[in-house]
């Protein structure tokens, strides 16, 4: 999958909301994370499915929701007891924020510096990104990445993908952590 294709999503699992683990979560207001960004995202729509009528939820006009876009990559997960590669699923809000950053002639490449994500949840500023001070990525951080071995489209995509069987020869060599080095 490139990185500018979509996959359709019919509806949102929940298994990557569970705490720790492979997945990260920045979901409550105050919530923060330090993360090192590798490589690209992938992104897809979402709709979001109502679990008490089966149908997509409503919006305040009483409409259904259309489908949102998401994104996903791969980080490490800078913790005080140590670090730990993750997925990291996020919306427009943070893409826009990130895209800045690449766009600025001061920061750029996303794998060269750590970033700061913080939920603010306030309305039209959900999320606040800031840089963290440059420094290149150490080799024991890529084999970290390297033997964690995770597979995005696996975590986020497979088998939500519509009239898309899940298999593992699907996601073979889409994504590679290190695309922009």
């Amino acid at each position: 999958m490139s990185e500018n294709t979509i996959a359709k999503v019919e509806e949102v699992d929940d298994h990557y909301k569970g705490e720790g683990g492979l997945y990260l979560k920045i979901s409550e207001k105050g919530d923060s994370a330090t993360v090192r960004i590798v490589g690209n995202p992938i992104k897809w729509e979402e709709t979001f499915i109502d679990p008490d009528t089966g149908k997509p939820k409503l919006d305040k006009k009483g409409k259904p929701e259309g489908p949102s876009v998401r994104f996903a990559r791969i980080v490490i997960h800078r913790e005080p007891n140590g670090e730990s590669v993750k997925g990291f699923r996020y919306g427009w809000d943070i893409q826009k924020k990130l895209r800045a950053l690449v766009d600025s002639k001061n920061w750029g490449d996303l794998t060269t510096y750590d970033v700061e994500i913080t939920n603010n949840s306030e309305q039209g500023n959900w999320y606040s990104v800031v840089p963290l001070s440059k420094a290149p990525i150490t080799q024991a951080e890529r084999d970290m990445v390297v033997a964690a071995n995770l597979d995005l489209s696996a975590m986020y995509l497979r088998s939500r993908v519509k009239d898309e069987a899940p298999t593992t020869e699907a996601a073979e060599g889409e994504f590679d952590p290190f695309a922009n080095d």
